[in-house]
């Protein structure tokens, strides 16, 4: 190459292995701490269940509306966490007020 200069290779700069850095540079959130409405319970749901899950987390749009949904969802899944020998990661406390700094309920 002329003047000493590197063309790239086809894999620098891409993402890779875990840990590792997406093309902006930001470091990879842990997803086991996201704090997504429809991801708070994945963990302990079956892909059926995750499925309706989402259809309802996307209908809600206040604030008591979420805690509602995430209140009797916490209730369903609490037990079987426990049984499972998992803690679940949110409180529905929690989950709501993170979508509502993030501007995903209103109220």
């Amino acid at each position: 190459m002329p003047g000493g200069l590197k063309m790239p290779s086809s894999t620098e700069g891409k993402t890779g292995a875990a840990g590792s850095r997406p093309q902006d540079g930001r470091p990879r959130k842990d997803p086991s701490k996201r704090v997504n409405l429809q991801s708070v319970y994945a963990e302990v749901m079956t892909d059926a269940e995750k499925t309706a899950f989402r259809a309802k987390v996307r209908k809600v749009k206040t604030y008591d509306e979420c805690k509602t949904l995430m209140e009797a969802t916490h209730q369903t899944m609490e037990p079987r966490a426990k049984s499972q020998g998992k803690a679940l990661s949110q409180t529905p406390t929690e989950a709501c007020d993170k979508a509502k700094e993030r501007g995903r309920v209103t109220g």
